[in-house]
């Protein structure tokens, strides 16, 4: 079987050539349908991760070769978006025809999905569960939200860049992903998104109408990196119409910012400048008003997608 593997990967083979194979060595076709390599990976499975070939896919199909996830959870499609080298149509084309056969993603691996992909998985209807809990309670939001992941081939978790993210934080939403659902350290996605600043994904939930409660907006105050302090309240100001639902206003937002940064025992001479730079811009409405409305235009002008 190792030989038939190294065949695959070196995209030499086809159904001539694989049934020439079997016939040479004597192989009954029977024998290796259920066989898999280290990885869990059926001979179909394999074939989707290195080759392009379509009329191999579907020989080994009708010949009830199985399509195989992998021991990380992987299903074909994910093997397929991780590790398949071929050029994007292909790529797609090959993604098309699993779609044609029912496999599903798994939404943990949305995540490393280029943004290519992540508009075709836009263009088809699905039937999977999008808030499934991995072991440690984790949904798909959840791990799009933190900043180290475990578990996974590291290999793939080193391609993942800001798109990544805003991407599949924007689509898991789209699909109604439930972003109060807790894990086993009873953190939503909504606590990492605060504890690690992704203010664009905090837009995006806004953009879905999701509202921050008094709570949450409480830990976004509560940061002691002056940085990400100023960030937060920057976006919590900007979010005005928030601010308004939770008892919020203004001027008890730029009371307890104030306090935190006289906390903070630095070069106060330089922060206070920055402050009252803040504090002149978000007083200015026209710059207050602007901001807001630039900010929502551009999600609904697809700022995270390319068109479809």
């Amino acid at each position: 079987m190792n030989n038939i593997y190294k065949l695959v990967k070196r995209k030499r083979i086809d159904n001539i050539i694989f049934k020439n194979y079997l016939l040479t060595n004597q192989i009954d076709i029977e024998s290796i349908k259920q066989f898999k390599n280290t990885w869990g990976e059926s001979l179909l499975t394999y074939s989707i991760k290195y080759g392009s070939n379509i009329e191999f896919f579907e020989f080994l199909y009708q010949n009830g070769f199985v399509l195989t996830g992998n021991f990380y959870d992987m299903t074909p499609i994910d093997i397929c978006v991780s590790y398949n080298k071929n050029t994007t149509n292909q790529k797609l084309a090959i993604l098309d025809w699993l779609y044609s056969k029912d496999v599903q993603f798994n939404p943990f691996y949305l995540l490393v999905y280029p943004r290519t992909i992540t508009n075709w998985i836009r263009s088809k209807e699905w039937v999977l569960d999008i808030n499934k809990q991995n072991q440690i309670g984790n949904t798909a939001l959840h791990e799009v939200c933190k900043l180290f992941h475990h578990n996974h081939p590291s290999s793939i978790y080193n391609k993942i860049n800001d798109n990544n993210s805003y991407d599949a934080f924007y689509i898991l939403l789209e699909m109604d992903a439930d972003p109060h659902i807790k894990n086993n350290y009873n953190n939503t996605c909504i606590d990492y998104c605060i504890k690690n600043s992704l203010m664009n994904n905090l837009n995006i939930l806004y953009y879905f109408h999701y509202e921050l409660t008094p709570i949450e907006i409480n830990e976004l105050m509560e940061c002691d990196n002056y940085f990400k302090l100023i960030k937060n309240t920057i976006w919590l100001l900007i979010n005005h119409q928030m601010l308004h639902i939770n008892n919020y206003n203004k001027n008890e937002l730029e009371n307890k910012l104030l306090e935190k940064i006289i906390k903070t025992q630095l070069n106060t001479t330089s922060y206070y400048s920055d402050y009252n730079s803040i504090l002149r811009d978000i007083n200015d409405k026209i710059f207050f008003d602007n901001i807001y409305n630039l900010k929502m235009c551009k999600i609904e002008e697809n700022m995270f997608f390319e068109s479809d």
